[in-house]
């Protein structure tokens, strides 16, 4: 699923508004990079998350939705955060 943000000023013609539920979301953001390592750098990010972070946190993954998001600064540099629902253990 693709999404943007919903402003009062967006034009949603066309597109399906979905409501993601309120949550506690796990954040983890990327260091900066260009545009041509962003693919490599958000498997990066996925795979320490579930390899490092989830198995030693005091929290565990919640089914349902997982958000990437993805930034560009004005001066060309990248970064991307992976969102995951959590829920304490």
């Amino acid at each position: 699923m693709l999404f943007a943000y919903h402003t009062k000023n967006s034009n949603t013609d066309g597109f399906t508004k979905v409501e993601v539920p309120a949550a506690t979301w796990a954040i983890f953001k990327s260091e900066e990079h260009t545009q041509e390592q962003t693919s490599g750098v958000i498997r990066s990010l996925i795979k320490r998350v579930y390899t490092d972070w989830l198995p030693t946190a005091s929290y565990k993954k919640v089914d349902g939705y997982e958000l990437e998001l993805y930034f560009n600064s004005s001066d060309g540099k990248h970064y991307v955060e992976t969102w995951i629902r959590i829920e304490p253990k």
